[in-house]
């Protein structure tokens, strides 16, 4: 996994190459269309379907198992993360969030996107109130130390976005 901090925003940071190409291009192929989903708690109304559980014939155990944190670790310096909780997030055409801030009890969180599209990438506000916009690019996403920033995306998406969310939590 590479990381690039986001010199504007505190705690945020571009990552690249999280997933194993040949895992991900496997799980990507895989029809999901038939698997429970649900809402999250505070997104009920949102177009977004919430996936965490995958017949062992998936390619999700290993696409998990593919991530190496080292790289968060050796980058944030003292802290150090692990992987507390993934799901996998098919935001519907029509899709948007407000601008916010997560809760505190959001330590860290990592969103991957698992293909490319424009105009998708989760968008964050910095200091004087500029946009920053995360490309929507297979593979790639963001690492957010959760510092208060005001994030989201105000879409609509005029198509779907895929992409793996993970909160991390500090190792004690």
């Amino acid at each position: 996994m590479k990381l690039e901090p986001v010199k504007q925003i505190a705690g945020l940071y571009l990552v690249a190459d999280v997933y194993d190409s040949a895992c991900l291009d496997q799980f990507i192929t895989e029809d999901h269309s038939s698997l429970p989903h649900k809402s999250l708690p505070m997104q009920e109304t949102w177009l977004r379907r919430n996936y965490k559980h995958f017949p062992s014939s998936s390619a999700w155990q290993q696409l998990q198992h593919s991530v190496d944190y080292s790289e968060v670790n050796h980058v944030l310096g003292y802290y150090k993360y692990s992987a507390m909780d993934t799901a996998y997030w098919i935001d519907l055409p029509g899709f948007s969030t407000g601008m916010h801030q997560d809760n505190q009890q959001v330590k860290a969180s990592l969103q991957v996107y698992l293909d490319t599209g424009s105009e998708l990438g989760t968008q964050f506000i910095d200091q004087n109130n500029r946009v920053f916009t995360v490309p929507y690019q297979k593979n790639t996403g963001y690492l957010m130390i959760n510092l208060g920033q005001v994030h989201g995306f105000p879409g609509p998406a005029h198509t779907f976005r895929h992409s793996t969310y993970t909160l991390l939590k500090p190792k004690s």
